[in-house]
């Protein structure tokens, strides 16, 4: 019996050993050079904006900040941002209210991603309805975010390709 426990955690300790490398693989700044873009993160809370940016660098990004949805709309006149990490609540100008500003009026389009601690369906539904592109939750989920990215910068340069 001892044997079978000491056996089990030993197989548990490698499993977690994976986890971390799979993690650490992720986190890797060549991540950016296979998807190449333009971030912008629109947060006004500092530790989110803090966050969010080790973690975008991590993965080899030189994203921009905006502190809400009106900076963002300002930057994104400035800049084509290939996407947007759009917080939904903010002072000043909300990331529903910017996104759909955005999607009428600005000549660029960029994705739009809904990064929020409102996970409830119907915020999930509310930022579709607004114009976003995909959803996040937080606190983020690393796994969730790369996939987020990949998916914005496979479609942008099939698009590329195409046009």
């Amino acid at each position: 019996m001892c044997n079978l426990v000491q056996a089990e955690l030993r197989s548990g300790k490698a499993l977690v050993q994976q986890e971390v490398k799979l993690s650490k693989n992720i986190l890797s700044e060549d991540f950016a050079k296979l998807y190449p873009l333009d971030i912008l993160l629109a947060e006004d809370n500092i530790i989110n904006q803090k966050l969010a940016m080790k973690v975008l660098s991590k993965l080899g990004y030189q994203p921009e900040m905006a502190n809400n949805g009106k900076e963002a709309i300002d930057m994104l006149l400035l800049k084509p941002y290939h996407v947007i990490l759009m917080d939904m609540l903010m002072p000043e100008m909300d990331g529903l209210e910017a996104t759909l500003h955005i999607r009428k009026n600005s000549p660029y389009q960029p994705a739009i991603i809904a990064m929020t601690a409102n996970a409830m369906p119907e915020d999930r539904e509310a930022c579709i309805k607004a114009g976003m592109n995909d959803y996040i939750s937080k606190p983020i989920d690393l796994n969730v975010l790369v996939a987020a990215l990949k998916q914005v910068a496979e479609n942008y340069y099939q698009t590329q390709v195409v046009d």
